[in-house]
């Protein structure tokens, strides 16, 4: 199993990626590969190559993959992904309970597939999925997670799913900079969310 990383070049991404990330993949001995792609100068331009690299890493490594966006950091040793059945599973990822993370309890009902982490099986089934989630990426110039969610809901219901806990995506900022209502104290995995500044501009 490898761990998959991208990035755009000469971006805040890049930087990410080697200061924060990379230090603490091989802080935790983990064998890992990244994908550098030129920078389109537009957000949309780039977040929309993410499911095709992702294919492209499935389909030269022929092994199952972690896939981790640059913006994390491995703060504990995620051997969760050593226990994850390659017979019973074909991906795994995280579905945020709305109703916890955001502090409204009655309020929400909503799960949110999460991508900035994720682990993916080889097989034929998910190599659909990924050509089917980068075909609608690519073509309408749009982020990932929203195309991934509604295949998941409504076309690749029969995926057979393991689900993440929140301590292997754990989000350290709300959307409005706020810390987060929910508290973890050791995560395994990190997200800091630099997407929220290249939307404003900065690639």
């Amino acid at each position: 199993m490898k761990y998959v990383a991208w990035y755009t070049k000469d971006t805040v991404y890049e930087e990410s990626f080697k200061k924060v990330l990379e230090p603490s993949l091989q802080k935790y001995n983990l064998d890992y590969t990244v994908f550098p792609v030129d920078n389109e100068h537009k957000w949309n331009k780039n977040v929309c190559k993410k499911p095709s690299i992702i294919l492209k890493a499935l389909n030269t490594l022929k092994e199952p993959i972690v896939v981790i966006d640059v913006d994390a950091q491995i703060t504990n040793s995620p051997t969760i992904f050593d226990t994850i059945d390659t017979n019973k599973y074909d991906m795994a990822c995280h579905y945020l309970d709305w109703e916890t993370w955001y502090n409204r309890p009655g309020r929400e009902v909503r799960k949110e597939l999460l991508t900035g982490t994720l682990w993916f099986n080889y097989n034929e089934n998910v190599l659909a999925l990924l050509k089917e989630w980068s075909g609608l990426c690519l073509n309408n110039l749009c982020a990932d997670q929203p195309p991934l969610e509604q295949l998941m809901k409504h076309k690749y219901t029969h995926l057979r799913v393991f689900e993440l806990p929140l301590d292997y995506i754990y989000i350290t900022s709300m959307p409005n900079g706020n810390e987060p209502f929910v508290k973890i104290e050791q995560p395994v995995i990190k997200h800091f969310q630099a997407s929220r500044k290249a939307k404003k501009g900065l690639l």
